[in-house]
């Protein structure tokens, strides 16, 4: 083979190899990668992250003497472009694996990684299809300044061409660009960028003058993240399409099949009802981003009709070629299982009366009335991993640090925590930021207030900072609140305990000794939850039933006068932490 020289700058290959595989749940969202390959060399760029990263995997199908090759020159120049048959093996840059068991001492190439070019060997006389399943990936690829890279780039049905692909980019246009010859196995330079069209999947060498950060006409980003990830708890996402163009993009949104698909909405405009409203994302039309500028995608997420661990990929594609595939993953809520933290509002709405149009009996409780106006009141609760409900007067969100050995390799990673005792903040860290110092967030909720109990079923725990409910969240939950004094604690909310009577502050006439004066209040709640929200029944909010919980909300309040009185209303909670320890 020959050598073709290229006299340039100091040149280095932008290639490197993943140390690291991604840490996937149970579902991970997949695309396939066909490739034919020709007996002798091949040139293939990678778009999907293998479900396995080790090369005798990934090429398995490859006949005994082949080889795949991968260039690691990142930290190196090139001063030409050696032909794949030129003994590569003598080059330190040059990581390979064999498939020959009498060469496999030479192996050093230990990982396939996606965003990544191979050279490929193919023994033999007959072409070999092999496909390649795994992750798509939005990562930005990396250009090195002033070099040859070696790079690749997927595409739709109908690729542009190299002069029509590469003319956005003043780092790339008008620059020399080397394609493999599959027939000789010789890089040959692309003489009419204009007229020669790319392919899906090949790999080439490109010329990159200056920094850049070209992905292509056409780009996907996920806020900073390697695609979309629900989790457990988000419900809203959002992707931004950019067209680095100088014409109109009209970009088609598609999700490819799956065994377990992410149900996802699109959320869009209504302009008869003048909301923002839910659609089947199977629906969506294409979107159309102006040249230069960007367009957001907001997706919700359907848990309802999905259980345990889902994942797809969404094809964003136009007619001009361009492909982006974007990873999607999601985890339903098990049935009846919601740990964390929970804060929301109960709005009360109706309450007994006292009488009745001035007749008798003075007490008349009834059915609760309308009062004129509503009453909302700041509600907390938790439920553990055991499913042990629980209400609170407050939580604070904190943040556990990340604990390492001597070396420095992580023993366990940070999370956040929620505490409900005031003693425990300093032993974390804070999860947001106010006048530069990190602090915790704290939610209060002064009209649950309770004093302390040893009751089983509805006592309290924690300092008597927490009180033990009945019941679980996402069905009924039933709270006892006792509102009560003793020798040894004063509940200053008691409604009769206060200093303005001497029969009402637990005190005998010489007012130091205790004397019990004040009457016990309890506050029997019940929350039962419901399927659809109060409001707006048929249109419920994104999120409803995982992250978004409501129902009825019931009170009989004992011993504040002659009867019970009865107070009715509704409320809502959020999912407020995924934490499903306290104090932890």
């Amino acid at each position: 083979m020959n050598t073709r020289k290229l006299l340039v700058p100091v040149l280095c290959i932008a290639l490197f190899l993943a140390l690291q595989m991604t840490a996937w749940g149970a579902a991970v969202p997949t695309a396939t990668q066909t490739f034919s390959l020709n007996p002798g060399w091949n040139a293939v760029y990678l778009e999907v992250q293998p479900l396995s990263s080790s090369p005798a995997v990934v090429f398995k199908d490859l006949p005994v003497g082949s080889s795949v090759w991968a260039w690691q020159g990142k930290q190196g120049s090139v001063q030409f472009i050696q032909d794949p048959g030129e003994a590569p093996v003598n080059n330190p840059r040059w990581l390979a694996i064999f498939t020959s068991a009498a060469e496999s001492s030479l192996n050093n190439l230990y990982a396939i990684s996606a965003n990544n070019a191979y050279l490929v060997h193919v023994k033999g006389s007959s072409q070999v299809n092999i496909n390649i399943e795994g992750r798509p990936t939005i990562r930005h690829k990396e250009w090195i300044p002033d070099s040859f890279n070696l790079t690749g780039f997927g595409f739709a049905s109908t690729p542009p061409t190299f002069a029509t692909f590469f003319a956005l980019s003043n780092s790339h246009k008008n620059q020399a660009v080397y394609r493999l010859n599959n027939t000789s196995g010789a890089w040959e330079i692309v003489n009419n960028p204009a007229t020669t069209s790319m392919r899906s999947g090949e790999a080439f060498w490109v010329f990159c003058q200056s920094g850049s950060d070209y992905q292509g006409p056409l780009t996907v980003e996920a806020n900073g993240s390697d695609g979309l990830d629900f989790g457990a708890g988000i419900t809203i996402l959002s992707l931004t399409l950019k067209n680095a163009s100088t014409i109109d993009r009209t970009v088609a949104v598609s999700q490819l099949a799956a065994s377990s698909p992410v149900a996802m909405d699109y959320r869009n405009y209504d302009v008869t009802s003048g909301k923002i409203r839910l659609y089947p994302l199977s629906g969506m039309p294409a979107v159309t981003v102006k040249a230069g500028a960007s367009a957001f995608v907001n997706l919700a997420v359907r848990r309802k009709d999905f259980s345990g661990s889902a994942a797809s990929v969404l094809e964003f594609s136009d007619a001009q070629g361009s492909r982006v595939r974007v990873p999607v993953t999601a985890v339903s809520n098990p049935v009846n299982s919601y740990p964390g933290l929970w804060t929301g509002t109960a709005t009360l709405s109706k309450v007994s009366q006292l009488t009745e149009n001035g007749s008798t009996p003075p007490f008349a409780p009834g059915a609760a009335k309308d009062t004129p106006a509503k009453l909302n009141l700041n509600l907390i609760l938790h439920q553990d991993k055991n499913g042990q409900a629980r209400l609170l007067k407050q939580a604070i969100l904190m943040f556990k640090d990340a604990t390492y050995n001597s070396v420095g390799t992580p023993l366990t990673n940070g999370r956040p925590v929620v505490l409900t005792k005031d003693s425990l903040i300093p032993l974390y860290s804070g999860v947001t930021q106010r006048d530069g110092s990190k602090v915790g967030r704290r939610f209060s909720a002064v009209g649950f207030d309770y004093s302390p109990s040893a009751e089983a079923t509805h006592g309290t725990d924690f300092d008597a900072t927490a009180l033990k409910c009945s019941g679980s969240i996402s069905t009924t939950v039933n709270c006892r609140i006792v509102l009560e004094s003793s020798a040894s604690f004063t509940q200053p909310t008691n409604p009769f305990l206060h200093r303005y009577h001497p029969d009402h502050d637990n005190l005998a006439s010489d007012f130091t000794t205790y004397k019990q004066e004040v009457n016990r209040i309890e506050r029997d709640i019940t929350l039962v939850f419901d399927s659809t929200p109060v409001e707006n029944p048929t249109i419920p909010p994104p999120g409803w039933g995982v992250t978004v919980l409501g129902g009825t909300y019931t009170e009989l309040i004992s011993d504040l006068a002659k009867g019970a009185i009865r107070v009715e209303g509704s409320f809502t909670l959020n999912l407020a932490a995924d934490v499903d320890l306290l104090n932890e």
